[in-house]
């Protein structure tokens, strides 16, 4: 141990003396090896080692590497704005040293991360982005993306078929919670207009199990974003608590309580016999 702590301390010092672009290339590098290695620590520790870094060399050939596998750190954190970000500079980067794959693969990662972050942008306004719009692969997650924003279960099934055939190893690794972002969404979407909705329902309508729209259901509730319960004997989602029958009857008898308090408290209190 205390001979690879020495060798450690050597390549430190090494890498100290090494120049700012050539210092950059080397943690490029270390940075790919991590992220395909899904080394999560190890992206963690070169981040800190190249953000300061980044700012002062200006190598795109570099910086579209390091951008890339920071974009795969946030995303693997679940910070997909900050995800998003680092892709878009990664896709700059690609496409400003003519390496199209690579710029192609990145603006992908970023209508992902656009999805996951739960942002209405569209990727797509910016002009760079644009040009790669019709390109076949980003046309194709073009495609799961209106699917998703239009909460279209059919189309957005469709695209995750031909996307899984792609086997992006990033994507894939987040697809389990883009269904998920997409299941909820679709859910609130179909309930718009109902007072009560049979659970089996949503299942038909999601292609899911009706277990699985329970799950889903119970975790919109407890977070505030569906106002209801689930009657489980009946199998139904009961929204009538956040219609005028429901949630202003019970603001309006919070409201009547609480004037009743504050006029009880206001009163004068009776004389304590002794």
């Amino acid at each position: 141990m205390d001979y690879i702590n020495r060798v450690k301390l050597m390549m430190d010092k090494m890498i100290k003396k090494t120049k700012g672009s050539e210092l950059l290339e080397i943690y490029s590098l270390q940075l790919m090896i991590s992220a395909a290695q899904g080394d999560n620590v190890r992206l963690k520790e070169l981040f800190e080692k190249t953000k300061d870094l980044t700012a002062a060399v200006k190598d795109p050939r570099s910086q579209s590497i390091i951008r890339e596998c920071w974009g795969m750190m946030f995303g693997d954190e679940g910070q997909w704005q900050r995800a998003k970000a680092e892709f878009f500079s990664a896709f700059v980067s690609y496409d400003e040293i003519g390496n199209a794959v690579k710029a192609k693969q990145c603006l992908k990662y970023v209508v992902v991360s656009n999805m996951l972050s739960g942002s209405d942008a569209n990727p797509f306004d910016d002009r760079a982005a644009k040009v790669y719009e019709n390109d076949k692969e980003i046309a194709l997650i073009g495609q799961l993306r209106n699917s998703f924003e239009k909460c279209d279960v059919n189309a957005f099934n469709r695209s995750l078929d031909e996307i899984n055939r792609a086997k992006d190893h990033f994507i894939q690794k987040h697809l389990e919670s883009m269904v998920n972002d997409f299941q909820a969404r679709s859910i609130i979407s179909m309930i718009k207009s109902y007072r009560r909705i049979r659970i089996t329902h949503l299942a038909e309508q999601l292609r899911v199990d009706p277990g699985r729209v329970e799950e889903i259901l119970i975790h919109l509730i407890l977070d505030g974003a569906v106002l209801g319960k689930i009657d489980q004997v009946k199998g139904m989602l009961d929204l009538t608590q956040r219609t005028g029958g429901g949630a202003k009857k019970y603001g309006a008898l919070d409201i009547w309580a609480g004037t009743l308090q504050t006029l009880a408290n206001n009163l004068p209190q009776p004389a304590s016999q002794m």
